[in-house]
């Protein structure tokens, strides 16, 4: 569908139609955030890219926001210095804490001006809704997020072999890492608590309601919160495949017009749950491997404490 719909052959009427130079603007919304973003990593700078675009001259972006944020980051760096205790070999100057700090900052206000400006600009678009078609309202713009998620999902397969592969490889290969590790854990500890909160809180809506049309005591089960985190690992070789066999079939319709209404390709449920079956079986086996090579490889202590944490992710996984 998804390829249909990229190549204008999708076979859409009525205000599906409509919305399809819309995605566009979602898709290339998406892209100048994962560039943001990239930038945001890679490029050391201190000032706007409106600056860099020469919207602003620098002494103003100096005056409007470097001055005015230098105090709270100054009070910010010496109280996370007097809770550490004073410098450790990994801390960072003023200067470097400072410049990354005013990064995110940057970054993070242009992302929000920006979603500023498209909410005006969509409030203005009520008062000429009739000369062309464009979102007057937010909620416009939420579904075609929804529709943009729903046609680009599949792009992402890849993450759960990345985060299973990378979990192999810290449990395999002593690996160093140059950040605070309280710092980083007490930040996964809570979007993990409210991933869990949230998954908590759907269930039992869910089983409240549920509860009422069938007079029953509501009841929430374990199985809602595995279900949902393992969803994640278990379905990444079913939507390689299904990605695999969706271009295949594209390309024969749009090469030599076959029907791919059907699925010819044998019974798909079997076909799912074999790969299923495999893939679990082998991050199994894969996580006695990593453990049995822990032990028997007679690691230092350094790398003994490098590599179990991998081996225990990898075991959760």
């Amino acid at each position: 569908l998804c390829l249909q719909w990229v190549t204008q052959n999708a076979d859409a009427h009525g205000q599906a139609k409509k919305n399809g130079p819309l995605l566009w603007c979602v898709i290339f919304a998406f892209i100048g955030f994962l560039y943001a973003l990239i930038r945001l990593v890679t490029i050391e700078y201190t000032s706007s890219i409106l600056v860099s675009a020469g919207v602003f001259k620098t002494t103003t972006y100096d005056d409007w926001v470097r001055k005015p944020l230098a105090p709270l980051i100054k009070i910010a760096f010496d109280t996370l210095l007097w809770l550490r205790g004073g410098h450790s070999p990994n801390s960072y100057t003023y200067k470097v804490y400072e410049d990354m700090t005013l990064q995110f900052l940057v970054w993070f206000g242009t992302c929000v001006a920006a979603f500023i400006a498209l909410w005006i600009f969509t409030n203005l678009c009520k008062c000429c809704r009739r000369c062309f078609v464009f979102p007057n309202e937010m909620k416009w713009w939420g579904r075609l997020v929804i529709s943009f998620d729903n046609l680009t999902y599949w792009i992402w397969f890849w993450t759960s072999f990345f985060w299973i592969g990378f979990n192999v490889y810290l449990a395999v290969i002593p690996a160093t890492f140059h950040f605070n590790n309280v710092g980083m854990m007490s930040f996964m500890l809570i979007c993990t608590t409210l991933n869990y909160a949230l998954i908590i809180a759907n269930s039992m809506r869910f089983s409240i309601m549920e509860s009422v049309d069938a007079n029953e005591i509501a009841f929430l089960s374990m199985d809602n919160i595995w279900r949902a985190n393992q969803l994640f690992f278990m379905v990444g070789p079913i939507q390689g495949f299904s990605v695999l066999t969706g271009t295949k079939n594209f390309l024969s319709y749009l090469l030599y017009g076959q029907d791919i209404g059907g699925w010819s390709g044998g019974d798909l449920t079997q076909v799912s749950i074999a790969i299923v079956k495999y893939w679990t079986s082998m991050i199994i086996l894969s996580s006695i491997a990593c453990w049995i090579y822990l032990f028997t490889s007679h690691p230092t202590d350094v790398e003994y404490q490098s590599r179990r944490p991998g081996c225990i992710i990898f075991t959760f996984i």
